[in-house]
């Protein structure tokens, strides 16, 4: 399904940009993406330990 004629389809492609983009530039992760992580490792940490809010959303998630 995510490969046509051994090309990634277009949804891959471009999920695979926009982590790309957010993530690196020149090697280094701007500071979007640095700002955005920080923002997910506050929400989801109090003391090193995930909170039992934000298991269960990951959860569903997955």
């Amino acid at each position: 399904m995510a490969f046509n004629n051994g090309q990634l389809t277009t949804q891959a492609n471009w999920l695979i940009n926009i982590r790309h983009t957010l993530a690196f530039t020149n090697g280094q992760m701007t500071t979007q993406a640095k700002r955005l992580i920080n923002i997910r490792h506050t929400l989801a940490f109090t003391n090193g330990q995930m909170t039992t809010q934000i298991m269960h959303k990951r959860i569903k998630q997955i």
